[in-house]
């Protein structure tokens, strides 16, 4: 059994401090007490460094190439020869993009400007868009303004589109949001209580049937 020791705190400008006093197991309970509550600048940036990165992990992150090329297609409707044509690469480069594969960085800029450029031209659909591009236009064809990296030519050519029209939805009324309501629990306890309804019909009665042994 250990022999107690009696351990003074003794203030020091605004600090505690503790004098050890032959290895105490008090003096070192307190110490590891104080330690924690201590805070330094270092810590303070720290836990700065450490919010901001965690801000940083959940910042919007931006649109991936494959996605970016789908959505240009999806848009205009073109097929992938007329893409190929598009950006001047054969179809296995483009399927190699649609597949998360890297690209130039001359493709990549192209890629995007050429989406931005249909998202300013765009008339609804993808139809109208494709019918858009191939529509000749004072001796000049937009598909070929595009290829050729035109991309201010194509739009003073065509004129701002309409855009996609925005869904709005109309809030549901009372009903709706009653039916659609989940059911209170307590009408789910009192279901597991309910006997099973069976619609009592006529049934063939049952009849023996001979087993022959060979």
């Amino acid at each position: 059994m250990g022999i107690p020791v009696q351990v003074s705190l003794i203030h020091l400008g605004g600090k505690l401090s503790i004098p050890s006093t032959g290895g105490s197991a008090y003096s070192k309970a307190w110490m590891a007490y104080l330690r924690p509550q201590t805070q330094t600048t270092s810590g303070e940036q720290v836990a700065d460094a450490q919010s901001t990165a965690s801000v940083d992990q959940h910042a919007e992150k931006p649109q991936s190439t494959s996605s970016a090329l789908m959505e240009l297609r999806r848009f205009t409707g073109l097929t992938w020869d007329q893409l190929a044509r598009l950006f001047g690469v054969d179809r296995r480069s483009l399927h190699f993009w649609a597949s998360g594969k890297p690209l130039s960085a001359a493709n990549e800029e192209k890629l995007r400007r050429t989406l931005a450029t249909i998202h300013k031209i765009d008339r609804g659909s993808a139809s109208e868009n494709r019918a858009l591009l191939f529509q000749e236009r004072e001796g000049e064809i937009p598909f070929d303004l595009l290829a050729a990296a035109k991309y201010d030519e194509v739009v003073a050519l065509v004129g701002q589109g309409c855009g996609r029209p925005t869904l709005k939805l109309s809030p549901l009324s009372p009903e709706a949001q009653a039916a659609r309501a989940p059911t209170p629990p307590a009408e789910l306890v009192d279901a597991r209580h309910d006997t099973v309804h069976r619609e009592v019909g006529k049934a063939r009665a049952a009849r023996s049937v001979k087993v022959r042994r060979k």
